[in-house]
């Protein structure tokens, strides 16, 4: 029985002998970054008579911010920035009645996102590193429902200066 008992731990120490593995790498923290944010969903939400973001990839380059959407849902929007220019970037978000959302500065290769929690009205986006905004790096959006067109503003004061005089009467025409 010891006998047997030896070679089974000699088969499993056999077994288990050390292998030579491959000297693992040194993580790099920016890849590591870069791979954990993904990019955003563009999922798409009915309304009105638009479809509205759930998910919008910023980009700036050549002084130019573009989203990759304009008309974006009420509630929780994930904005993207992935900066491929050598400068630095943030990216700021103000809705017309005051909130305001704003990530850490990117540099290149960089990627970073925020999630805004937006109610119906125009939005501006731009770089408040100093000098961006100047040079164009600045757009705007809407959120909620695409606004309908009004109709032509029709001045109370135009018709009462002007009444509609009423036509000649039909019947009153001889043949």
């Amino acid at each position: 029985m010891t006998k047997r008992i030896s070679w089974i731990l000699l088969l499993g120490l056999i077994g288990c002998g050390d292998k030579e593995q491959p000297p693992e790498e040194e993580p790099n923290p920016a890849a590591e970054a870069r791979l954990k944010i993904p990019e955003p969903p563009i999922d798409s939400v009915p309304g009105a008579d638009t479809v509205q973001a759930k998910g919008v990839r910023v980009s700036i380059r050549n002084n130019a911010i573009t989203l990759s959407s304009y008309q974006l849902a009420v509630g929780d929007v994930d904005f993207t920035l992935s900066n491929t220019e050598d400068q630095q970037h943030i990216l700021e978000i103000r809705w017309e009645d005051g909130a305001r959302w704003r990530t850490i500065p990117v540099g290149k290769g960089g990627r970073v996102s925020l999630t805004a929690t937006l109610n119906p009205g125009k939005y501006e986006v731009y770089c408040p590193v100093p000098g961006h905004k100047e040079r164009g790096e600045s757009t705007s959006f809407r959120a909620g429902p695409k606004p309908e067109t009004d109709p032509l503003p029709i001045r109370i004061d135009t018709l009462l200066q002007h009444p509609p005089q009423p036509g000649p009467d039909p019947a009153s025409r001889a043949p």
